[in-house]
């Protein structure tokens, strides 16, 4: 399943001269992207910024990095359950100094383990198969909800030991949304058995009926 994240809408390239530089801030401090960083003092690793990327912003964006004139430095960006990260300025000396802060290998690591986390959970399945959707790291006491394909909601109750959802109930076919404290978190799609490939049981069906007419 294929999954296109919008990226945001460039406006226009900003860079400052001299020694000038932009310094930043986290926006989101209970975001599951810095929750299990190792650093000790997050505001000494942080970036300044020399030059960066202005950007449109649209609804499924969210800023997590920003400059102290309000323009976002690193962006999240959601789509059916899926998820990716921009950064406004390259990672460049040129542009910033985060490449020589400690901060870097940190982030992408952690940027790495969600994608892969993401990728895992929206996996579509067969109908009838158990899914399980990883939810480490994410606010594990919220209300989970399953929307089917029917449109039924059906109210999920996390393993809080291993941090993941059990779904068994995947009998429809279809898209599936899983939903927490009302905000879409997760997308999966259940497809049919090869073995029951309407295209398969209709040359079954032939096949009987040639038998059957043979034999008769």
């Amino acid at each position: 399943m294929a999954i296109f994240i919008k990226t945001p809408e460039l406006i226009q390239t900003r860079r400052l001269d001299g020694n000038s530089f932009f310094s930043t801030s986290i926006m989101e401090e209970d975001h599951s992207l810095f929750t299990d960083l190792d650093i000790k003092n997050m505001n000494e690793e942080l970036p300044q910024v020399f030059g960066y990327n202005e950007v449109r912003l649209q609804m499924n964006h969210t800023p997590l990095i920003k400059l102290n004139n309000g323009h976002p430095l690193l962006i999240e960006s959601k789509a059916f359950g899926s998820v990716g990260f921009v950064f406004t300025s390259p990672l460049n000396l040129r542009w910033n100094d985060l490449p020589v802060k400690g901060f870097l290998v940190p982030l992408l690591h952690r940027m790495l383990i969600l994608l892969a986390t993401r990728e895992f959970n929206i996996q579509p399945l067969l109908v009838g198969q158990d899914k399980i959707i990883d939810i480490k790291g994410e606010n594990i006491i919220a209300e989970w909800i399953l929307k089917t394909p029917n449109e039924n909601e059906i109210k999920l109750i996390p393993d809080y030991t291993n941090e993941k959802l059990l779904i068994t109930q995947t009998s429809e076919l279809g898209s599936y949304n899983v939903f927490a404290d009302g905000n879409l978190f997760s997308s999966f799609s259940t497809e049919l058995s090869p073995h029951e490939l309407p295209s398969i049981r209709i040359e079954g069906e032939k096949i009987s009926r040639r038998f059957r007419h043979r034999t008769g």
